[in-house]
């Protein structure tokens, strides 16, 4: 059940990033925003009550990092992200021009399709060599 109201926290709190501010020239302004945005989306949640502040403000603090990271290109933003919002964060990174992201997933099946879907986006099939799942890197070099 936790599990699910967190994918429902993400998901929300994505939909918000979407509206932080891009013409901000101080990360810490478009932070900030990110922060405000995705409380305001916590605290209209229904799924969140009985949750602490604390709760909302380390996910909230994770979405922030990965979004800053997608943003700026910047692996390091990802890194201080948590759970299925960092490997998103380094998935995003990698489909837009940074494939060697996909290294720092900690799966090798999350590194497989990481590199699947840089391919499938870039329409590079020389990624599908990184792959080191042999059935996905079969499917990659034989439909891509």
């Amino acid at each position: 059940m936790n599990k699910k109201i967190g994918i429902v926290l993400v998901l929300s709190c994505m939909f918000f990033l979407s509206s932080c501010s891009l013409k901000s020239n101080s990360s810490k302004a478009s932070r900030a925003e990110c922060m405000t945005n995705c409380a305001d989306s916590w605290n209209s949640s229904k799924s969140n009550a009985g949750r602490t502040e604390d709760e909302m403000n380390k996910e909230c603090s994770s979405i922030c990092d990965a979004n800053q990271g997608i943003k700026n290109q910047d692996e390091n933003f990802c890194a201080k992200a948590e759970g299925t919002t960092r490997s998103d964060c380094y998935i995003e990174i990698a489909k837009n021009g940074k494939p060697e992201a996909c290294e720092k997933l900690e799966d090798k099946n999350a590194i497989a399709d990481c590199y699947l879907s840089v391919v499938e986006k870039t329409g590079d099939k020389s990624i599908c060599e990184k792959i080191m799942v042999s059935m996905v890197k079969d499917a990659c070099l034989e439909n891509n």
